[in-house]
């Protein structure tokens, strides 16, 4: 990523690192999306490095 889109994310904090739907505890040191698991019946999926800072349009902000 580059750092474009690094401040983007920080500006308008929607990283994952931001989300309800991150999940960090487990065997992924950037954690696993929870949305699929919770919404789709799908099995939670890796956030990729590409995304982590960035986030994606299913971000819910934490806390909410």
């Amino acid at each position: 990523m580059n750092e474009s889109n690094k401040a983007i994310a920080a500006v308008s904090g929607k990283s994952c690192w931001d989300c309800s739907y991150q999940q960090i505890a487990g065997d992924t040191f950037l954690g696993k999306c929870t949305w699929f698991s919770k919404h789709k019946q799908e099995q939670d999926k890796d956030i990729p490095s590409a995304v982590v800072d960035v986030g994606c349009k299913l971000f819910v902000k934490r806390g909410k």
